[in-house]
């Protein structure tokens, strides 16, 4: 469900604070938080700092696949392009990426460039992140971007760091 235009959203708006307001009359109310309607593509992107070989990078089909197929690949980070488009293209969701049986295809570009910066991310702050964890990062199609729809990240104790 979507609004379709700004009157749409002020109505919803007025509707939660209504809601809210019959629910907990003197409940404080500085706003609503109003955000994107995420779709596409469920994958999932991870990381785990292990204390003998350093921070890799899992990036597989996510949402409820993850647990389904457990579709995933590993690499150590930090690397580059070449190599997050090598992870996907190990997966076996790799020909729904691409556009399986004439489907539009997905923007495989922008995941591996969400790749990489994760690798990246992890490797500059491996005395510091234990692990992450994005699930879902919605993947588009083309010139869409990809969106973090839910992202948590571990750190390590501060006697750790």
């Amino acid at each position: 469900m979507g609004a379709e235009d700004l009157d749409q959203v002020k109505t919803w708006a007025h509707e939660v604070i209504g809601s809210t307001r019959r629910f907990k009359p003197d409940a404080r109310i500085d706003g609503v938080l109003l955000q994107e309607m995420a779709r596409g593509l469920e994958m999932i992107v991870g990381s785990v700092n292990d204390p003998v070989f350093g921070p890799y990078v899992m990036v597989g089909a996510g949402g409820v696949f993850s647990e389904i197929i457990r579709d995933t690949t590993l690499r150590f980070a930090p690397f580059g392009v070449r190599e997050a488009l090598d992870m996907l293209d190990e997966l076996k969701i790799a020909r729904v990426l691409r556009g399986y049986r004439g489907a539009r295809p997905y923007d495989i570009d922008a995941l591996a460039d969400a790749l990489v910066r994760v690798s990246e991310l992890v490797a500059d702050h491996a005395a510091t992140i234990a692990e992450l964890d994005i699930n879902p990062l919605f993947v588009r199609h083309a010139g869409e971007a990809v969106i973090a729809a839910d992202g948590l990240a571990g750190l390590k104790p501060v006697a750790q760091r």
